[in-house]
């Protein structure tokens, strides 16, 4: 018996018709596209730092908190001196209930625009000191020649490196010395 074949336009052996060639290539070039990059990685410079620990070696952060809680304890201040007037007129035999409420509602209403304005000039504090560190990293990966600096913060972003892709100390001392304009 003879056998006839026929030409079927889909044939398992995909590779050997014009459009398998094709298909093959293409899958070859993109396959050493990531070959080459990830056998390239080992000599592109990727690093990474400690966020958290960057942000609290950073002097621009020292100084704004401590300018934080200079404001802070002064206002503190502000407020004890307004709870010891209330104790004072509270136990005044002159005192009337109306001055003790006035005073209670002076009181509430410094807490409240005290503590907003605290929180609106940590949060303006927290952004110039991000938007001043983001400056420093740019600068730092041209001077360095870093082709990328990840950033580990424990949320997950890095699971694991090797410790030697770790430049937490040299990027502290940089954005330091830069920010004292060494």
């Amino acid at each position: 018996m003879k056998r006839t074949t026929v030409k079927s336009q889909y044939s398992p052996f995909l590779p050997f018709t014009t459009q398998g060639k094709f298909v093959l290539l293409a899958v070859l070039f993109v396959g050493g596209l990531i070959g080459w990059f990830v056998s390239g990685s080992q000599s592109n410079k990727i690093v990474y730092i400690h966020t958290e620990q960057v942000f609290a070696s950073f002097d621009l952060t020292k100084e704004l908190d401590a300018k934080l809680s200079n404001t802070f304890e002064a206002r503190r201040t502000v407020l004890d001196n307004l709870d010891l007037q209330i104790q004072s007129v509270r136990t005044s035999q002159t005192a009337t209930q109306d001055s003790v409420q006035l005073l209670q509602g002076t009181l509430a209403q410094k807490h409240r625009e005290f503590s907003e304005d605290h929180e609106q000039q940590r949060q303006t504090y927290h952004e110039r000191i991000l938007t001043q560190i983001n400056q420093y990293a740019k600068e730092f990966q041209e001077e360095q020649g870093y082709d990328l600096i990840l950033g580990a913060n424990g949320s997950g972003g890095i699971m694991a490196a090797q410790a030697e892709h770790d430049v937490t100390e040299a990027f502290i001392e940089f954005i330091n010395r830069s920010y004292q304009g060494k």
